[in-house]
Formats: structure tokens, sequence, C-alpha cells
């Protein structure tokens, strides 16, 4: 009989923890995964903060070499730099707390524009702590995370057309056809609070272009390219008629309270003298036209057309207030015959270079239509939260204040020697 051996398998010293160390393997890969996963997308995002800081922080440096005289002065450096790091902590990055550095350098000291007097240079950087890489690290291990940007002040001037509202309803809209579109004297540029939107050949010719939205999807450019930029604040304490108009409520309470000059059933004379008028919608004595205004200053309770229904109105040195004490006053509609053609701002006294002028708690639109767009030389025109919509010929003004701009195929030419704009120049993004 055949005899069957069965051998017994012996297990050798140490084999069964061999299991451990593949396991601690694996388990530190995993943790490389997850820091990937976590760690860098957690830096990443923290990075995108400190980019949109380090760009608003460039941009707010750049408009205060405005006010500088040379890149060696120690005050215009450290007023430059301070513009920058305060903007940095309004966004949440103060220098020096929580791990944060801010370095404001001007000129920038590297890049393309390194050396240029015109330009800021901003990096924002933060010691950032890891989550799952600490596990698979030496203690202590962080990562700083770094920002760069840099901006430059545009020195060709001031704005002379400003959309004011905001991203939610403040834009410049052009839909152009042929020459329909902005032009601006040299000197003059363009600033938009929120969006541009401009389609067909609409043509906007400024020495700069700024938005804070959206930018223009079409349109052509011939002197400057539309940039990314911050929100400006409302012009008009910047300039001198302006100012004075904003305050005049306060300062000259007994020019609101005036006897109406307008009585109804009585043909005015012609030329229109200044004061105040108080026509309502159902008030219409001024059957004669034009209406010749005298020149001075106009509070008009009722609107610019409430008080004056006319189909012509000229005038010299004038300057028309909206002081709309209704809630139903109605928009301005200058259409067809209504041609506002000669009304000139005045040149000297208190309300100088303004023509029009709507308080900012009004929003009372002004639309041009036809041969109304024939307005020459108007001066200053104010109006921060109404529209201004555009249907026709261009109207020549000297600067425009609105809520929103729209213009369908007509225009706008903006810019003259009435408007002295002591406003701060716009500065972009370069880098």
């Amino acid at each position: 009989m055949a005899t069957v051996s069965i051998r017994k398998r012996t297990t050798r010293p140490g084999e069964r923890g061999q299991i451990l160390p593949i396991f601690a393997l694996l388990l530190v890969v995993l943790c490389g995964f997850a820091a990937l996963a976590v760690d860098v997308g957690y830096w990443r995002y923290q990075q995108r903060l400190e980019q949109s800081a380090a760009d608003s922080a460039a941009i707010a440096a750049a408009a205060e070499v405005a006010y500088t005289t040379s890149t060696s002065n120690a005050t215009d450096k450290a007023n430059v730099q301070t513009a920058g790091t305060n903007d940095a902590t309004t966004n949440g990055y103060t220098s020096g707390t929580a791990n944060t550095t801010v370095t404001v350098n001007w000129p920038p000291a590297t890049g393309p524009n390194a050396g240029n007097g015109q330009s800021v240079e901003v990096t924002v950087a933060r010691v950032m702590p890891a989550f799952f890489l600490g596990a698979i690290m030496p203690s202590g291990f962080a990562q700083t995370v770094q920002a760069r940007a840099v901006a430059k002040r545009l020195d060709t001037g001031g704005g002379c057309i400003y959309v004011m509202k905001g991203s939610i309803s403040g834009d410049l809209t052009l839909h152009g056809g042929g020459r329909g579109g902005i032009t601006t004297v040299p000197l003059c540029g363009v600033i938009v609070n929120g969006n541009m939107t401009v389609t067909g050949q609409a043509n906007i010719d400024a020495s700069f272009i700024s938005y804070v939205g959206n930018g223009p999807g079409g349109g052509s450019y011939p002197h400057a390219q539309p940039q990314k930029g911050l929100p400006t604040s409302d012009p008009c304490a910047r300039i001198a008629g302006c100012a004075y108009l904003a305050t005049l409520s306060t300062t000259n309470p007994g020019l609101f309270s005036a006897p109406c000059q307008d009585v109804g059933g009585v043909l005015p004379p012609n030329p229109l003298p200044p004061g105040h008028y108080c026509g309502t919608a159902t008030h219409v004595p001024y059957s004669q036209s034009p209406i010749i205004l005298a020149g001075g200053l106009y509070i008009m309770d009722n609107g610019m057309f409430r008080s004056l229904i006319v189909s012509t109105v000229t005038g010299s040195g004038a300057t028309i207030y909206n002081n709309c004490t209704s809630t139903v006053c109605a928009d301005t509609t200058l259409s067809g015959g209504n041609v506002l053609n000669t009304i000139v701002a005045p040149t000297s006294g208190p309300s100088a270079g303004v023509a029009y002028y709507q308080p900012p708690s009004l929003v009372n639109a002004i639309t041009v239509n036809g041969a109304a767009g024939t307005i020459t030389d108007m001066g200053g025109v104010y109006a921060p939260n109404g529209t201004f919509t555009f249907n026709g010929q261009l109207p020549s003004i000297a600067f425009l204040v609105a809520g929103d701009i729209i213009m369908n195929g007509g225009g706008l030419a903006a810019g003259s020697s009435l408007y002295n704009n002591t406003s701060a120049l716009n500065a972009v993004l370069v880098e």
C-alpha cells in the first residue's frame, strides 16, 4: 500500500504583519489625494480673493498718483502706499495681521511696468494652514498664498460722461448704426459704474473708457479700449457750479419759496426772466414760441418742460434747476420741433458751466427724439438718478452725469471749454 505524506505549512515569524506597512503606505497616498483635493483647492480659492483685493488696491493707489509730484518725494510715496493698504484693508487684508503682508511698490519693482512712475504694484500674501497635508508633512507645515496686480494712472484727463447708478441698473447701452455713439473732446473720458452694452456699429471715441460690471461685446473704439475699473464717486462736488446747486436749497431757501413767476392766463414777458416757476401739468400759459430765457437761474417746480411747454426754448447764460415738488412730475421729452438748440450755460457766476441740474432725489427721465438732438454747446447736464435716452442726431453738451444712458441709433458729443473737470484721474489694471 502506498503511503501518502501530508506536510503542514510552517508560518514564518513576522509574516502576518506585512499588511500593516502596506496599509500605512496606502493611507499616505490617500492623504496625498485628499490634500490635493482640499488643501490646494482651498489655497486656490484664497488666492482668488487675494487677487480681487490686490486689483482693487492697485487701482486705488494708482488713482492717488494723480495728486503726487514725484516718486522720490517721501510724502507722496507714503500717500500712495497708504491708499493701497487702506483699500486692501477694506477688502479684508490688513498687513501685519492674520499672517498677512500687503506690499505697495511705486513704481513697480518687477514686470513690464517696472520703474514706470504712472503705475503701482501691489502684492497681497497670506500664510495659509494645511489640513490634510499637515498630517503627512513636517509639523507646522503651511503655504504662503500670494496675488499681484499692477494698475496705471491714466494721464489722459478726467471723465465728462458719467453713468452713476451702479451695476444693478447704471448701464451705458449703445445700439449703434452708422455714426451712433459717443464722441468726446481730448482729455475727456467715459466712466460707467455698471455694465456696458454696445452693439452694431456703435462708436465710442474717448480718451479713456472705464466700466465696473460687464464689458461691451461689440462697437468700435478709435482712441482707447474699454478697461475694467472701480466705481467712481459722484463728480458733482468737484465741479464748482454743480456743487453750488447741490446745496442751494439749504444755503438759499428763499429762492424756492419766492413768488411764482408764472401767473395763470397771463402771457409772460419774452425774454423770460429768471426766478421761481410753479407751472403744473394743466397750466400752460406760454403759447408763444420761441421762449427766450433772459439768463440766470430758473427754478422749476414741475420740471424743465412742465413749466415751459413750448416748441423752442433758447437762452444764453441760463441754468435750469428741476425742483420737482409733485409725485406726478412728467419726464422731459424733446421731440420733433422741440429744439433745445441754443441754451448755453453761464460762463461765470456760481452755477457756471451747468445748464440743467436735477437733484439726486429725482428719477425723472430725459428723452431726446429726432431733430431734438441738435443741442449745441448746452453746458453741463446733471441728473445722477435719471435715465437719458437719445433717439436722434448728435447733441453737444459740456458734460453729462446720468443714472443710465441709452442711445438708439443717435449719439452724443460731449466736452467743451465750459467744463473744467477737476475730478481725480482714472486708473486701470495693466498687469
